[in-house]
């Protein structure tokens, strides 16, 4: 007679458990929306119904997580609590932002001394409460937090990347070897990358970056956003500026469309640019622009996209996508020696962005004597912020465009044009000597040092308190400063118009009857009239429209006559 079979025998037969990354569990959706039975769905996917069942019956909070998650072999990880918990939280964040925001290789040294010291800090804070609170960062935490963050790119111990000068060294000539083969040439090859921007930092030893903890909202200095900029070697087409906010709604932007920005406004709950929106944007946004540049230069629309091979950019997907966009990633680690917009395009635009807000500033109290540097700065929004995103973009010349590539395609320049191009380090040099001239002339207490440091803290780790802002922001959605979604109301009415119109063609005369030069003042008068000319448009057709409403009351109004 056989024996029984135990308990224990019983859950050694059980499968272990298995977990399913979120490119999983959207496939299932997908399929499941496709009216696919879940039974079927069960045998394809190898999984329990109950299972299947309880994904899609998940399905919005999967969609939520495939909208925020870096990566889509990420998994949904389940909320734990305490301050071990936090500090794998924070560690997360951390871990992220080096992999997919800075493309930083990290390893298992780097990772359990990050979490240690995020560790002691909370432990800090917590004070009496978690004084007997002990973390050990050994390897059999190391694993099952790298297997709850579900990373296979973090390196055991020891294992760590450093920049791949070799592999950068011998790239060049095989990416010329693809050139050749494809026939693309300087117009047709483009390269995008990703940086954090804080918008709204200070240099520290400015009374205003020492005293923010005593305004109302101050970690508005710590908000950070994600810019993504992009171009191609030839270095005369920009792309859009690709910029993620954590608010898809904020109040700065109320009664604003966001397709009139100059930039391509997406949000998710971190600020960064994710794998969903990456595919998003390369289909379209990169792909619609880039054909009508080569429609305009009537050049045949064959391209070639360098990229790096952070998590938020899915190989799988955009490779295939079409078949006239070549997706080229770079070798691993050879980012900072090689990336075109890593070799002097991002440091030049935040050093316009530095410059170009403290010209804003400096313009505001020019016109009213009564503002104050500390007022200025509270009235300062997210969306002054997207205008000088936008102005800094277009300030970048062609020059600097194309010459960051030279490390990468040499054989595009020669001997000569590549002499030319190495004047990175002085452009950036009288940009800080502009922003300390600012400074002084509205009393704010700033040198070249303060300032280069501040443009060298947007590429720095997060401290331990700008994660701890960022989790709570993320918490928070900032219920202060977000609006539901809404219908644009229409600002520009008849009498608006009208008397905009009107303050300005006053304006004019003035100018024309106080100056002498004829013709200057022709050519001022004329130009900012055709400048006008869409608004005047719009005041015309609704002048028109207003007509046409009063004949049709008219129409409908009952006689009078008997």
């Amino acid at each position: 007679m056989a024996s029984k079979r135990s308990r224990t025998d019983s859950f050694a037969l059980n499968k272990k458990r298995k977990t399913l990354s979120l490119e999983c569990k959207l496939n299932i959706i997908k399929d499941y929306d496709a009216k696919i039975k879940i039974c079927d769905l069960a045998k394809k996917y190898e999984l329990p119904e109950s299972t299947v069942r309880s994904i899609t019956k998940s399905k919005e909070k999967i969609l939520e997580a495939v909208k925020n998650a870096q990566s889509l072999n990420s998994s949904i990880i389940r909320k734990r609590h305490g301050i071990i918990a936090e500090m794998e939280t924070l560690l997360k964040l951390w871990c992220d932002n080096q992999v997919s925001v800075k493309n930083c290789p990290i390893d298992q040294n780097t990772v359990c001394f990050q979490a240690k010291q995020i560790f002691e800090k909370l432990k800090e804070e917590a004070g009496e409460m978690a004084k007997d609170e002990t973390f050990k960062a050994s390897n059999g935490w190391f694993s099952r937090f790298k297997s709850r963050c579900n990373w296979h790119s973090i390196a055991e111990s020891g294992e760590a990347a450093s920049a791949d000068k070799e592999a950068a060294s011998l790239y060049p000539e095989k990416l010329k070897a693809m050139i050749n083969e494809g026939g693309y040439t300087s117009q047709t090859i483009f390269n995008v990358d990703e940086t954090g921007l804080f918008w709204k930092k200070m240099p520290k030893r400015t009374f205003i970056a020492r005293e923010e903890k005593t305004f109302p909202g101050f970690k508005a200095a710590k908000d950070r956003l994600t810019v993504m900029l992009g171009a191609n070697a030839a270095g005369d087409f920009k792309l859009k500026p690709l910029l993620v906010y954590r608010s898809e709604n904020p109040r700065a932007l109320k009664n604003k469309s966001k397709a009139g920005l100059p930039v391509i406004w997406k949000s998710n709950r971190k600020a960064w640019v994710t794998a969903s929106l990456f595919e998003d944007w390369f289909g379209h946004h990169f792909i619609p622009e880039v054909e009508r540049y080569c429609q305009s230069k009537q050049i045949p629309f064959k391209v070639m996209l360098l990229i790096d091979n952070a998590p938020g950019h899915p190989p799988a997907t955009l490779t295939s996508f079409d078949p006239r966009v070549k997706v080229e990633f770079l070798p691993p680690n050879t980012t900072s020696l090689l990336q075109p917009m890593d070799q002097g395009v991002i440091k030049t635009f935040k050093a316009y962005y530095t410059r170009r807000s403290f010209a804003h500033l400096h313009e505001a109290m020019r016109q009213n004597n009564e503002l104050s540097v500390k007022e200025f700065w509270k009235q300062f929004n997210v969306l002054e912020a997207v205008r000088i995103i936008g102005e800094s973009w277009n300030e970048i010349s062609q020059k600097t465009l194309n010459g960051v590539w030279k490390k990468l395609c040499p054989f595009f320049f020669s001997t000569m044009t590549q002499a030319e191009l190495v004047s990175g380090p002085d452009e950036i040099c009288n940009v800080i000597k502009d922003v300390v001239e600012l400074g002084r002339q509205i009393n704010l207490e700033v040198d070249s040092d303060d300032v280069q440091e501040l443009l060298d803290s947007h590429n720095e780790e997060l401290t331990i308190d700008e994660l701890i802002t960022m989790r709570e922001q993320e918490e928070e959605i900032d219920n202060h400063d977000s609006l539901d979604p809404v219908q644009l109301e229409d600002q520009m009415t008849v009498g608006n118009l009208t008397e905009a119109l009107s303050s300005i063609e006053k304006g004019l005369t003035i100018l024309e009857s106080i100056d002498s030069n004829e013709e200057r003042s022709f050519v001022t008068k004329h130009g900012i009239k055709k400048l006008l000319g869409c608004y005047e448009e719009i005041l015309r057709e609704k002048k028109k429209s207003l007509t046409r409403q009063t004949t049709l009351l008219q129409f409908m109004k009952p006689s009078t006559s008997k």
